[in-house]
């Protein structure tokens, strides 16, 4: 890809050439690794914030770790950890939205749009809609299990876009999300820092726990796995 780069922007002056070469080297950082981190600063506020949710999740893990290192089998599983990252990705989406062009003539809610048009495609506002998510602004580890499997409506759950837009890293995204918070779980009793902490979103450039979000390491646990390798 830098490559292609590389040779795409011989032929423009110097200054242009590099601007575009930096968000061509910066673009895959920040997609691969800062949305990660973002989203698992949240998802690591989130179970804090709600003790019944951790306790599910960490005996969850605890179980997992007894059999050994985590393997893929385990992680589909796991269904309350699955369950606290897709509601991570849903009530803290750290990518709202892309740019799209319009292809074929349509209307929506009464403005006509063309061929050529551009536009900004709000991918998670439904979202934080309650006739899809109810309470939607509740952190809730259930919404995606049967029977409610509310993200299963029509455009109701995209927080790695919709269409050719998805992001082609959603699913590693996903498996790193879970593995990494399985992983701190096992190794770790955390809490907030200070313990009365209250969330607040900054954008650095994509959201995340902003005002100094700190946790603190309470405990070093070992898991019954590394028990037995001690």
């Amino acid at each position: 890809m830098i490559d292609d780069a590389i040779r795409g922007t011989e032929q423009y002056p110097e200054p242009y050439r590099r601007a575009i070469l930096e968000h061509v080297a910066l673009g895959p950082m920040l997609a691969g690794i800062d949305t990660v981190a973002n989203s698992l600063s949240f998802m690591l506020y989130a179970l804090l914030a709600h003790p019944g949710a951790l306790q599910r999740v960490q005996a969850e893990v605890d179980a997992a770790w007894s059999h050994g290192p985590l393997a893929w089998e385990q992680l589909k599983r796991m269904p309350d950890l699955h369950g606290a990252m897709m509601e991570t990705l849903r009530r803290y989406p750290v990518a709202g939205g892309h740019n799209a062009r319009v292809a074929k003539p349509l209307t929506i809610a009464g403005y006509r749009l063309e061929p050529g048009n551009t536009v900004q495609v709000a991918m998670t506002v439904p979202h934080f809609l309650e006739e899809l998510y109810p309470h939607p602004m509740q952190f809730d580890i259930d919404r995606f299990r049967e029977p409610r499997n509310e993200h299963r409506q029509r455009g109701a759950y995209a927080p790695f876009g919709l269409g050719d837009h998805t992001c082609l890293g959603a699913g590693i995204a996903e498996v790193q999300l879970m593995v990494t918070m399985a992983t701190l779980l096992s190794m770790y009793t955390l809490q907030f820092d200070p313990p009365d902490y209250q969330l607040v979103i900054e954008e650095h450039p994509t959201p995340v726990p902003g005002n100094h979000f700190q946790v603190q390491v309470v405990q070093r646990r070992l898991s019954s796995f590394r028990e037995s390798e001690t």
